[in-house]
């Protein structure tokens, strides 16, 4: 609903004071739609109702008197009828700081926050005043500060001043907490706190603020509003109380950056307008270890969750500006606060001090008969009216002022010398080598640190834009930018990308909305999955307790590291204490460090006191996917089964985290990538988690506590060392081990050289241990150390891929064995080439040993395997577990780099082969049947084509055989059909990159699964350019007959139907039907055969067939050709019951069944489909994608007959589905667009009855759901974005975001 009119204002207006930019009242003037006389008494209407009263807000000390107000805003109207504009804010309404003079003829006091100045005329306004008065602007009020611009004293919190009281900020849940640092959580922050509060709480679309440091860039950030402090000494700040023209500016503050921008022009007589690209082309920034920048803990009390969000959240904002197009120089060193310090002491407070004094006593020659003159009056006066100026709770309140009364206690010549030091200090050695050294213009900064001081004493310009919100109390935070002098352009440019690239940005804030924006509201719908009891879920919780899913190459022989576990243990002990939600632990530290073990040691200590303990390797999709879905099943939880959708086991698998009432562990382990793991990150449950990785950008970006691993100190390595050597020397008995005073000395020089050259390397001293007991050398250590320095020179000739890596010498001692041991050398080199854990000895021993050809050959005499496997483990290369091998990352990655070219295309050609024994073969129109068995290998196929991506950049370029590549188009079938079409289209592109011809059959297999991956993502363009090119190869290469001719047919049948091409896709599909009819003959079984009397082959042809139907009713429902939808479904289903596979996707007919009498107004008959639908997904495809567009069907159908609240319901359930995906976007936008219509065609037809469902949904602004679908439409959409002007082509978009196959 629009806007009711405040008193005088005669009809409802289109401004929405919380977000309404200058800019679009400058439209509603240009329109004659509203009057500056209009706008102003709306703005004053929402300063009276949360100054003094409502939020009481205390943003405003002084308000103009209305009468001037109104004259001066008819005057403004009247240039504008006349054609006579100043600017591009005529008639906009602004807020100044009240340590900005005013001319006392505009009926406002400038009083600096004291009573001193109260009621004190200024004869003169200030030079900005003028320059806003001159551009049309319409002056509101003064806006609080901290008292005298934060001048008086540390201990009084930011925002407090004696005439105004203290500021709170909108946005803030409670208000200011008295108790608080006086830069805390709950402090608006700083002296321009007034200026920001009240642009953020709409009263004024713009502010005027000044800044010495942080004064307008701290309070814009913790009031979620865009602000930037100009060059010093590039805009006049004559008539602004002072600190130091040193560092004194002033600044905009504004919700959208072309009002910032507008108003900046006016300030520095500049136009911006073309600074304002809105793209990250063309930008180039550096950014900081957010690590080593925090804020002072006496003015913010550290909260570490928040402080690991924010940091997460700036380091999110370098890669989407890197994502955007724009140049990202990370960890750029920049020199600290300290750095500042002159003889151990803050300098820059030295130079403000001196220079006060002298400024205050010229800013008060502006006030007219002033009780005071000087800097001695205003202490005197502080001192003599203390119960107004001093509140008790603040005894040393005015302790900055004093320390100003003697020049900051340094001559005038030091003062000189200490302003040349802070200059130099912080332009040329910190932000001039940072741009310089990088090749930027900007430097990014995390907001609560002292980055404002450092630019304050460079006299650079700086920025802040609102990055995101506290979660405890609302706050916000910002991201700094810095520029250097002069170049407030680049800052506005960076202003603007940022805003287009965050549109819900700033929020309004929810304490002030009459009806709570959506945004919360649909997140409190996505978030009622948090709160799940175990009855909600099941009526008894599934699984059997203790369950330990654990690594069992668990050592006795684990030492040292006791203070990290001690650590661990006290981390997780207090988060359980605090009721924290979710407890993040995160081991960092290079290769061979011991992380996993430390991992392992903790939990197998734990065993006793933790119910469910899970660990996953983490090191790529397939492995967490593989590592879920056995959770899923060891925990017996409904729907779980290893041939169900991986997506879908993750999905119950954190529906159990959220709802179960156990204790649980997850074990991370060696994780590559935060975005990998971020779908798998139990959020919103409350447990524990550990997390190893060895990249410290990754590590930075997950846990609330990070540990940094360091080598294993001299003693701890040695009786290391001793103790495995004694135990690998007794036959793997675990005895005491001898002290090293025992050994004779030069057994002694020899440990301890060999120790010193694994550098502390937990993995080292294993591997040097095995490497001494498999040349029968553990009673002569000595020898051993000789020939390792005999050999040294010769080892070090060949530089390895390793080079420098501590290992990289010992690791040639072991592969120089293994070289010359043929089958040892092919097995190591088969086991580098897949995932490093659980690898299946089934790989090794296929069940058809008739593949195994070749350099294979060795492997059919089990014997000699058993015998090369054994070798491997003696060396320490390799770890067996029964069934299954392990071997560590670094030991793949040294040995595949020094291996020649031919024995490296050996190895891969002979993985490639035993893969493709193992994996399944695409013979069907889907791989539904063999799920258990891609489950089991998948993640060893892409590992290969991880393995030919990494190597092909490297220069050493392999083939991939044919084996592969039709081992890894069928693997990328089965990743699709699981829901993990991102993680096929990443493999196929691997694979692709590797192979350099691509012109061949094989290569338009690759090229088919690939389109179709994009397609399953509903990235159309790219599928369709993949599929056109796989096209072009099948019918140069490939009968007409083909049945690979027939499969591109049929899916490009597929993308001219999802693209509403539909003529065209019926044309696809009958090609295909006609290439599958000429294979009739190939399979004389009668029609009359039962699905057993069929071979495997005959089964493959009738379902394949029956798919192509299938997928023509899809297009015939697309054209609203329902009768022959209806008659392609049947037929469909008659091939599909002939077949055996009616149930694999019988869920999908009764859906397209559902759809077509929802297209003909058949809403009853619709709802008896789509739940017959819902019943068959929910039994055999828990999680799938398809629940939400079910539950979206089903509400449209009850929106259509009226029935408002059911629709509702439905929606909701389908919006929570979507959002426990995580891969659903398209799904939550329509959603959301249709709760939105639901809502308002509900609130005209109910109103004024009584209807109990829509009053829970009252404070949900339709609005603001219409705007969040459309935010995420143009998210998915990029440049193919378009407003539509008809309802019919709004609903087709927002059908299109999501999967094809089941919009």
């Amino acid at each position: 609903m629009p806007p009711k009119s405040p008193e005088g204002v005669g009809h409802t207006h289109p401004v929405d004071v919380l977000t309404t930019t200058a800019q679009e009242l400058q439209s509603f003037l240009e329109d004659g739609s509203l009057t500056s006389v209009e706008i102003v008494k709306i703005y004053l209407d929402q300063i009276d109702r949360h100054n003094r009263r409502g939020a009481k807000l205390n943003a405003m000390i002084s308000i103009a008197p209305y009468e001037k107000l109104m004259a001066r805003a008819t005057k403004l109207d009247k240039e504008r009828s006349d054609g006579c504009l100043r600017g591009p804010l005529h008639g906009i309404p602004l807020l100044v700081k009240d340590n900005i003079m005013t001319n006392s003829s505009l009926g406002m006091d400038t009083t600096c926050g004291s009573f001193a100045l109260k009621d004190v005329k200024v004869t003169s306004n200030a030079d900005v005043v003028n320059y806003v008065i001159e551009a049309g602007m319409i002056i509101l009020g003064k806006s609080n500060l901290s008292g005298w611009a934060g001048k008086k004293g540390y201990p009084i919190p930011g925002g407090w001043s004696a005439v105004g009281g203290q500021t709170q900020s909108p946005y803030i849940r409670g208000g200011f907490v008295k108790s608080d640092t006086f830069l805390g959580h709950t402090n608006p922050c700083s002296s321009s706190s007034g200026s920001a509060a009240g642009v953020a709480a709409g009263f004024a679309p713009l502010s005027l603020g000044t800044e010495t440091d942080g004064s307008i860039i701290q309070p814009a950030g913790r009031n979620s509003v865009y602000g930037l402090k100009v060059t010093v000494g590039a805009v006049s700040t004559s008539g602004t109380s002072p600190y130091s023209p040193f560092t004194d500016s002033l600044g905009p503050i504004a919700r959208s950056v072309p009002d910032l921008a507008s108003l900046l022009g006016i300030l520095m007589k500049k136009d911006f307008s073309t600074s304002l690209t809105g793209t990250w082309k063309g930008q180039t920034v550096a950014f900081v270890d957010p690590y080593l920048w925090e804020a002072p803990k006496a003015a913010v009390k550290p909260d570490h969750d928040l402080i690991d969000y924010q940091r997460l959240k700036y380091l999110e904002a370098a890669n989407l500006i890197e994502a955007g197009g724009g140049k990202v120089a990370r960890d750029a060193v920049m020199i600290q606060y300290e750095e500042l310090e002159i003889e151990g002491k803050e300098g820059i407070d030295k130079v403000w001090d001196h220079d006060f004094a002298a400024g205050l006593e010229g800013f008060l020659r502006g006030y007219q008969d002033s009780p005071i003159k000087n800097l001695e009056d205003l202490v005197r006066f502080n001192e003599e009216h203390a119960d107004l100026e001093l509140p008790k709770e603040f005894p040393n309140g005015q302790a900055q002022l004093k320390d100003a009364l003697d020049d900051g206690g340094i001559s005038n010549e030091a003062y000189e010398e200490a302003k040349l030091f802070l200059r130099n200090k912080a332009k040329i050695e910190g932000f001039d080598k940072v741009f310089s050294e990088h090749g930027v213009d900007l430097l990014v900064m995390p907001q609560d640190c002292r980055i404002c001081t450092i630019a304050a004493a460079a006299g650079y310009p700086i920025g802040i834009v609102p990055l995101g919100y506290a979660p405890f109390n609302g706050r916000g935070f910002g991201l700094i930018v810095v520029a250097g002098a002069g170049k407030e352009d680049k800052i506005l440019s960076f202003m603007s990308a940022w805003e287009a690239s965050h549109p819900e940005l700033p929020k309004p804030p929810s304490q002030l909305v009459k009806n709570t924006s959506a945004i919360d509201a649909s997140v409190a719908l996505a978030t009622q999955s948090r709160h799940l009891s175990v009855a909600d879920v099941w009526q008894d919780e599934p699984g059997v307790f203790p369950l330990h899913l654990l690594p069992e190459s668990h050592t006795a022989l684990f030492m040292g590291r006791n203070d990290i576990l001690s650590d661990m243990d006290s981390y997780f002990e207090a988060s359980a204490h605090s009721n924290k939600d979710l407890s993040v632990y995160v081991i960092h530290g290079v290769g061979g460090l011991g992380k996993t073990e430390i991992a392992r040691e903790f939990a197998h200590r734990k065993k006793k006191e933790i119910d469910a303990i899970l660990w996953v390797g983490a090191e790529s999709q397939a492995s967490l996917a593989t590592g879920f879905t056995r959770i899923a099943t060891a925990l017996c939880l409904p729907g779980a089964d290893l041939k169900a959708n991986p997506a879908q086991n993750l999905v119950l698998v954190q529906q159990w985290f959220r709802a179960s009432s156990r204790k649980w562990l997850l074990v991370l382990d060696n994780v590559e990538s935060y975005a990998d793991i971020e779908r798998y990150m139990p959020t919103g449950s409350r447990g524990s988690v550990i997390i190893t990785t060895r990249y410290i950008l990754q590590a930075r970006l997950f846990g609330h506590r990070r540990m940094v691993l360091d080598s294993l100190d001299s003693v701890t390595a040695e009786n290391l060392f001793l103790q495995l050597l004694s135990s690998r020397g007794s036959e793997g008995q675990i005895n005491s081990a001898p002290n090293i005073q025992q050994f004779p000395e030069t057994e002694r020089e020899a440990i301890r050289f060999l120790l010193s050259e694994m550098g502390g390397l937990a993995l080292g001293i294993h591997q040097l241990v095995a490497i001494i007991v498999s040349q029968n050398l553990h009673a002569n250590v000595a020898e051993f150390a000789k020939r390792y320095k005999r050999d040294l020179p010769t080892l070090l000739q060949k530089e390895g891929v390793i080079k420098g890596h501590t290992l990289s010498t010992l690791w040639k001692v072991s592969f120089r064995s293994v070289q010359a041991n043929k089958p040892a050398l092919l097995l190591l080199g088969i086991l580098c080439c897949v995932s490093p854990d659980d690898i299946p000895k089934d790989l090794l021993f296929p069940s058809n040993s008739s593949g195994l050809v070749g350099d294979l050959e060795i492997f059919k005499d089990e014997s000699e395997l058993d015998e090369a496997i054994s070798f491997l483990v003696s060396l320490g290369l390799i770890d067996t577990n029964g069934q299954y091998m392990s071997l560590h990352r670094l030991v793949q990655l040294a040995f595949m780099m020094q291996l020649s070219p031919e024995e490296r295309q050996m190895v891969i050609d002979a993985a490639s082969k035993l893969l493709r024994l193992a994996f399944p073969v695409k013979t069907n129109a889907h791989l539904f049947l063999s799920w258990p068995q891609c489950q089991k290998f998948f993640q060893h196929v892409t590992s290969l084509a991880w393995w030919l991506e990494r190597l092909t950049k490297a220069n050493l370029r392999v083939s991939p055989p044919a084996a592969f590549i039709s081992c890894i188009s069928d693997c990328a079938w089965y990743l699709i059909e699981t829901g993990n079409a991102k993680e096929a289209c990443g493999v196929l592109e691997a694979t692709i990159n590797a192979d350099g011809s691509k012109f061949d059959v094989d290569g338009s297999h690759l090229l088919n699964a690939l389109g179709m991956a994009y397609f399953d993502l509903a990235s159309l363009p790219k599928c369709r350019e993949n599929l056109l090119k796989s096209q072009k190869l099948r019918e140069e290469l490939l009968p007409a007959t083909s049945v690979y001719l027939a499969s591109i047919y049929q899916n490009i049948g597929n993308i001219d139907n999802a693209e509403g091409y539909y003529d065209r896709a019926i044309i696809s599909y009958d090609k295909t039907l006609k290439i599958l009819k000429s294979h009739d003959a190939d399979f004389p079984a009668p029609a009359s055969a039962s699905a057993n009397e069929l071979s495997l082959e005959e089964r493959n042809h009738v379902h394949t067939t029956g798919i192509v139907h299938l997928n023509k009713g899809r297009a015939y429902i697309g054209a609203k050709m329902y009768a022959d939808a209806i008659s392609s479904l049947d037929i469909y289903q008659e091939f599909a019951k002939r077949a055996g596979c009616e149930l694999i996707i019988g869920f999908t007919y009764h859906y397209l069944h559902g759809n077509i009498h929802l297209g003909t107004g058949d809403y009853t008959a619709a709802m008896l489909r789509y739940q017959e639908a819902l019943n068959q997904v929910t039994q055999r495809c828990p999680g799938h994608a398809i629940e939400a567009s079910i539950y979206f069907k089903m509400g449209t159908a009850q929106f259509r007959v009226g029935n408002f609240e059911a629709a509702m319901e439905f929606c909701s359930r389908g919006l929570q589905k979507a959002k426990l995906r995580g891969d659903c976007l398209g799904h939550q936008a329509r959603i959301l667009r249709r709760q939105a219509q639901i809502i308002k065609c509900a609130q005209q037809g109910e109103e004024g009855k009584k209807t109990t469902w829509l009053d829970s949904f009252k404070s949900v602004d339709p609005d603001h759901l219409l705007l969040r679908a459309n935010n995420i439409r143009l998210q998915m959409e990029g440049s193919a974005y378009r407003a539509w002007e008809t309802e019919e082509g709004e609903e087709e978009s927002y059908d299109r975001l999501v999967g094809p196959f089941i919009k």
